[in-house]
């Protein structure tokens, strides 16, 4: 089996280099904990794709009024999937910061944890396809869903795309609005507030993230 004790000591200045942050109050955990999702979100495209698709599903959620247990099924594995890709690219960092150079060990570590990101996303797609496939059998009920929520839809959609992929500006502010005013019929047809709560979160933190990336370029 290879040895890492090399590398290891090769890399003690670098870790030694490493500034910890130790929060002394729980709002400073709280600002940490929500600056580790904001910077996964703008440096993974995965994050961003996952992002994407959690709206999507929350959108889901609310047009059919789902049960609340199937609700709940589908939030619960939409954070699965966010918190996964969250631990996959904490997980990156420390290997880089300990093997910088290529090392067979460290490349096992990255593709077991992107493996786990991988396993969570396909069970979560099982998920929503046992829960879909009964509502989309009924194709009246499904054409008549998607008269009535495809202009709110189509608006939070594409204003998503925006905040997460498109060049960001002063605009980001008017399409994190337009998004979250399009929520609204959505939400008077949503049985529980968990995914009302979820697409309003995911809207906000693309919101911020597109905010903070434009700050931080100017």
């Amino acid at each position: 089996m290879p040895s890492n004790e090399g590398s290891t000591i090769e890399n003690t200045g670098q870790l030694d280099a490493v500034q910890v942050r130790l929060p002394s109050t729980l709002s400073n955990a709280f600002v940490f904990a929500c600056s580790g999702i904001v910077n996964t979100i703008q440096t993974q495209r995965n994050m961003k794709i996952h992002i994407f698709c959690g709206l999507l599903v929350a959108l889901f959620m609310m047009a059919f009024s789902l049960e609340p247990a199937s609700e709940l099924a589908l939030f619960v594995c939409v954070s699965l999937v966010l918190s996964a890709e969250l631990i996959n690219t904490a997980l990156e960092a420390v290997v880089n910061v300990c093997s910088p150079g290529f090392n067979p060990v460290a490349k096992i570590a990255k593709d077991a944890a992107a493996g786990a990101v991988l396993v969570v996303a396909i069970g979560s797609i099982l998920v929503l396809v046992s829960i879909a496939w009964p509502l989309f059998s009924d194709l009246n009920a499904l054409v008549s869903q998607v008269k009535v929520f495809a202009i709110p839809a189509a608006t939070i959609i594409m204003s998503e795309l925006y905040l997460l992929f498109f060049k960001k500006g002063k605009k980001s502010i008017l399409y994190a609005l337009a998004a979250l005013l399009s929520l609204w019929p959505f939400i008077q047809n949503a049985r529980t507030i968990a995914s009302v709560a979820l697409a309003g979160a995911l809207i906000s933190i693309s919101a911020l993230c597109a905010l903070r990336e434009k700050a931080t370029v100017a």
